[in-house]
């Protein structure tokens, strides 16, 4: 009656799922412009009135030379997001 589920029946049926996420990703990556990311953390990083507090600390304070490194790419790391969808759903499928 059933077919037992292997572990890799599983995984490939995660990556089915998740797919769709990665190309979303890729097409923000392609379609957004870096300049928002950096106006984020400006509000974010503004003092509230004469208080010497932030309203929310910086996204990233010390390790953020990834972030920086995908920001100067992005069109190429879209790209490959997309390319990886593509293998991912047509190899799963």
């Amino acid at each position: 009656m059933f077919e037992e589920a292997t572990f890799f029946d599983i995984l490939r049926i995660a990556m089915l799922w998740v797919s769709p996420l990665i190309v979303i990703v890729g097409l923000l990556l392609l379609v957004l412009n870096s300049g928002e990311y950096g106006r984020l953390e400006e509000k974010l990083g503004r003092e509230v009135g004469g208080i010497k507090r932030r309203v929310i600390p910086a996204l990233e304070t010390n390790i953020d030379s990834v972030n920086k490194w995908i920001l100067a790419r992005k069109g190429i790391v879209g790209v490959v997001f997309i390319m990886c969808f593509l293998i991912i759903f047509f190899s799963l499928k």
